[in-house]
């Protein structure tokens, strides 16, 4: 009788330990795994690729505390010597809640210089006890030994908080603006602004332009410190496609800018334009040269493809 009793006293007690919470277990979180998704490291061979990543996170039973906390990281390692061209680790996201699952999906624009990308997805409960999966990006751009530095960038006008609209010009590195609307380390790498414009058009600013802030509000660009709105200036050239890609040396590009007429708003480009070659400088001096490769100008989510060619030293 005695052993029957003592069975019995371990079934409950086992059944006990089964529904309530373990002190240490953090929550169940992992990437969604699919072709389509970005979910392990990898080896880009298309600088500025636009990758997708998925997450999905629960909890283990019913008796865990709910989640409540979500951050996106990143750490950028260039090969470049330059510490201006090693951005600190950003936040790129962040989000609280209260729920017992999570699902969220991030569409993003991977580095266009050589080098890597650490990205870190992390979520955290009621407990503090927090579950990490990350994966690192690498990029070996044949570009790289070239006196200046090229790519090329998809930019979406500020129409909405995940619009991908705020771009560092040396690295070639493009935000949406829940990433740089309350984050100081990332509003002082942002040399331009990609604004909506008359008729469902788009144009570039920069982000010291008085305009910004009633043209894309949730930037939140009148709390940015004033240090943190680099002052860029843009210039319209009379270029073709043709003279822009003869421009294949640092010097020439500054030229370029010396040469080119001052406009009387040098903090706005006006609507882009395809086949348009625009010059700028930023607040760095770094001198830069950006063709205009194509526009779509819709009212909802104008947009644009840019080439950029801009001096490293």
């Amino acid at each position: 009788m005695a052993l029957r009793l003592s069975v019995i006293c371990l079934l409950v007690l086992s059944g006990l330990a089964a529904c309530s919470s373990d002190p240490d277990s953090n929550p169940r979180f992992d990437f969604v795994g699919s072709t389509r998704l970005t979910s392990n490291d990898r080896i880009l061979t298309t600088p500025g690729d636009t990758l997708t990543t998925r997450v999905t996170g629960d909890l283990r039973n019913d008796k865990e505390p709910l989640l409540k906390h979500y951050t996106i990281t990143v750490d950028y390692f260039a090969r470049e010597k330059d510490a201006e061209k090693k951005p600190s680790p950003l936040v790129y996201f962040d989000t609280t809640f209260s729920s017992p699952t999570f699902n969220y999906q991030l569409t993003f624009g991977a580095r266009t210089t050589s080098g890597a990308e650490k990205w870190t997805h992390s979520l955290t409960n009621a407990d503090n006890k927090t579950s990490s999966r990350g994966y690192r990006l690498t990029v070996n751009n044949a570009d790289s030994a070239k006196p200046y530095h090229p790519y090329k960038v998809f930019l979406e006008a500020a129409r909405r908080t995940r619009s991908r609209s705020t771009l560092n010009a040396r690295q070639g590195l493009v935000f949406p603006g829940f990433t740089v609307s309350t984050n100081p380390n990332a509003q002082q790498l942002v040399d331009l602004i990609a604004l909506p414009s008359a008729a469902g058009g788009i144009e570039l600013a920069s982000p010291s332009d008085a305009t910004v802030a009633d043209a894309a509000p949730f930037l939140n660009i009148n709390i940015w410190p004033t240090t943190a709105r680099n002052a860029t200036s843009i210039r319209r050239t009379s270029l073709t496609s043709a003279q822009f890609n003869a421009l294949t040396k640092a010097a020439s590009i500054v030229a370029v800018y010396d040469t080119a007429d001052t406009p009387s708003t040098p903090t706005r480009s006006g609507a882009l334009v395809k086949d348009n070659v625009l010059v700028f400088r930023t607040a760095a001096g770094r001198t830069g040269v950006l063709l205009v490769e194509d526009v779509t100008n819709n009212t909802a989510t104008p947009r644009a493809t840019v080439q950029v060619r801009i001096d490293k030293e």
